[in-house]
């Protein structure tokens, strides 16, 4: 809502009762009398409460097909606002270079879930009150999306889509984050000692925690597929051991290491072999780094575990560590910030 050169966001946010708050709904304000009668205040140093209500009023407005000028306005202050969209753009040219290194899922698959997908967000966001639970079968789309595939998300850069839906995937994203967001700011402003008992929010250790691990495990894993290789093509006596003995450790790894082996086995190999051991191992470290930011499976992964957040906890999918009684009643959480032409760029919001 416009008021004067600025502009205001304003929402509420139903939890529900469980360890920590669980959002439920949210309600998007339309009515001007709520702008009215609420004094607004500024921003939270990260936008997490500016960027969440930008982020639904752009689906929103989406959803409904509004005029594309209204959407291009709160488009250009979510990319002005949101830091995730500039490491994606960071970390993008990279990951074209690998996707156009591997093959790719068909374009008919990618086209199909693009269409499904859209088609359940605009049933989701149709309203300005948002239920959360009308969520879940994004999540069934995606496990699909796995099956069809026959891979896993997890370094997955054979997806691809188009530029627009990939752009909804990160405001979908930032939606979503920004609504965990809230929940942490919301459980540290009534904590007694944050240094032992507040909520942390990290943009890579959330979805890829002991990365540095994953790197030893995978050139592990390089070089014993690089020892293996001769046995599987080699005489008879070779393939009886490849099947005795290298199968059975391959099947291994996929097992004890499988995020190390699936980042290794969804590189191409000239990638793989153009570096030597010490840049191969930097190289490694970035490539999990650039498919969580800017790889479209990356952005699915991280919209899935959000959403699995949502329906079974947050608290066991990303603070397991926590553990502080349960939230007796639900409560409901108010918000109304303003955005001065400062915070917006070049954006005009109305």
């Amino acid at each position: 809502m416009a008021k004067k050169s600025s502009a205001r966001i304003g929402f509420d946010v139903q939890m529900e009762r469980g360890g920590l708050p669980r959002p439920a709904k949210l309600n998007l304000w339309q009515d001007e009398n709520q702008f009215e009668k609420t004094q607004p205040t500024a921003p939270f140093k990260y936008f997490s409460d500016a960027l969440l209500g930008v982020s639904a009023n752009y689906l929103s407005l989406w959803a409904k097909k509004t005029s594309p000028s209204e959407m291009e306005n709160w488009l250009n202050a979510w990319k002005h606002l949101e830091p995730h969209y500039e490491m994606n753009l960071r970390s993008k040219e990279r990951v074209q270079s690998l996707n156009k290194q591997v093959k790719a899922v068909t374009s008919q698959v990618m086209q199909g879930f693009e269409e499904k997908f859209n088609d359940k967000l605009r049933t989701i966001f149709q309203s300005e009150k948002i239920e959360l639970s009308h969520f879940w079968p994004l999540i069934e789309m995606i496990d699909n999306l796995e099956a069809q595939n026959k891979a896993p998300l997890i370094f997955n850069f054979s997806i691809n889509f188009s530029s627009d839906f990939c752009i909804r995937l990160q405001i979908l994203f930032s939606f979503l984050w920004n609504l965990r967001t809230l929940v942490a700011v919301d459980h540290n402003a009534h904590i007694e000692d944050p240094s032992h008992e507040a909520l942390c929010m990290d943009s890579i250790c959330d979805y890829l925690p002991k990365s540095d691990y994953v790197v030893n495990d995978a050139l592990l894993y390089y070089n014993f597929k690089k020892l293996a290789r001769p046995f599987s093509m080699g005489k008879s006596s070779d393939i009886k051991i490849d099947k005795l003995l290298v199968a059975p450790l391959e099947k291994a790894f996929h097992q004890y290491s499988h995020n190390a082996s699936y980042l290794i086995d969804h590189l191409p190999e000239s990638f793989l072999n153009s570096m030597n051991p010490v840049d191969l191992e930097e190289a490694l470290y970035l490539v999990q780094m650039d498919w969580l930011l800017a790889a479209p499976a990356g952005l699915l992964f991280k919209i899935r575990e959000e959403l699995f957040g949502i329906q079974n906890g947050y608290e066991k999918i990303f603070w397991p560590s926590w553990d502080n009684g349960s939230l007796k009643k639900p409560i409901q959480l108010s918000v109304c910030c303003e955005l001065t032409p400062e915070m917006l760029g070049n954006s005009k919001v109305a």
